[in-house]
């Protein structure tokens, strides 16, 4: 009995640094500071704490409750700090997804809402030395919240609220490729060649497998921020793997992304006539600008 609740009281105060984390800057170490933290935590009531954290979480969940089944029966395996970060970092993607695919929004409409979003990184990751410069420790950053609150919706603001308070661990440039990558589908750029289709491939889903390295690491309490530097294999090697799950995901959405959303991934090198395809999908292009 005397074990069960000693560990029950350690997860109580785990859950507590992990979702409060500015709160609770100290990550795990056999050290004063972090014991004296670990007893903080466990004392301190919940409903003491700022509400506005678990409620931007609780829209996360929510959000990936009804979109996703497969990110969220796969989190599962993670242990809490890891799936929460993973869920704030999945939901950025898909947010930002959901705002290219939005057939409501003109394609005119669309463009300046990506700047936004291009925006919000450049205020995020202000001050950072290089594109895989990390920090240790927790940090408040400026970010001109009411231009962002006049723009997003509910669920986009709490997305971009509970990713500033875990972005100090992680890289700039996974996050500028993705958008760099939505840039891609809103100026209708054709894949032409093999090049062309991974480098989109690395853009929306190679970022995705170094944010989640970047997460593993930090959230496993051993210490690597210097993961680039010492143990690039294991970026490049996530890296890979993201990409070979999104042709996967090409593979399988041809004839949706082409019927409905009027879009090809296959280069258009690959195809038996390029010059009669590449006019049928500028006629689209052409034909959706117009609304």
């Amino acid at each position: 009995m005397i074990i069960v609740l000693a560990v029950l009281s350690y997860d109580k105060a785990r859950g507590m640094m992990e979702t409060f984390t500015m709160e609770f800057p100290e990550r795990f170490g056999f050290n004063l500071k972090f014991v004296s933290q670990l007893f903080c935590a466990f004392i301190t009531p919940e409903y003491s704490m700022p509400s506005i954290v678990v409620k931007d979480i609780t829209k996360l969940m929510r959000l990936v409750n009804s979109a996703s089944k497969i990110f969220r029966f796969s989190s599962i395996v993670f242990q809490s700090g890891i799936r929460m970060d993973l869920l704030i970092s999945y939901t950025f993607a898909r947010i930002t997804d959901d705002m290219i695919d939005d057939k409501s929004l003109h394609i005119e409409e669309k463009k300046p809402k990506l700047k936004l979003f291009i925006q919000f990184l450049d205020e995020l990751f202000a001050g950072r030395k290089s594109d895989y410069d990390v920090k240790k420790k927790p940090y408040i950053p400026k970010i001109n919240w009411p231009l962002y609150q006049s723009q997003f919706t509910d669920v986009q603001m709490s997305c971009c609220r509970a990713f500033s308070r875990i972005a100090f661990y992680l890289p700039r440039k996974p996050f500028y490729e993705l958008l760099e990558g939505y840039k891609w589908d809103v100026e209708r750029r054709l894949i032409r060649n093999e090049k062309d289709l991974m480098e989109y491939c690395n853009y929306v889903a190679g970022s995705s497998g170094a944010i989640s390295i970047f997460t593993f690491m930090y959230r496993s309490d051993n210490g690597m921020n210097d993961i680039v530097e010492k143990y690039d294999n294991i970026v490049e090697k996530s890296q890979q793997l993201a990409r070979d799950l999104q042709l996967v995901n090409i593979a399988r959405d041809i004839i949706y992304d082409s019927v409905t959303v009027g879009r090809t991934y296959i280069p258009t090198s690959f195809l038996d006539d390029e010059e009669t395809e590449l006019k049928v999908l500028c006629d689209k292009k052409d034909a959706r600008s117009l609304g």
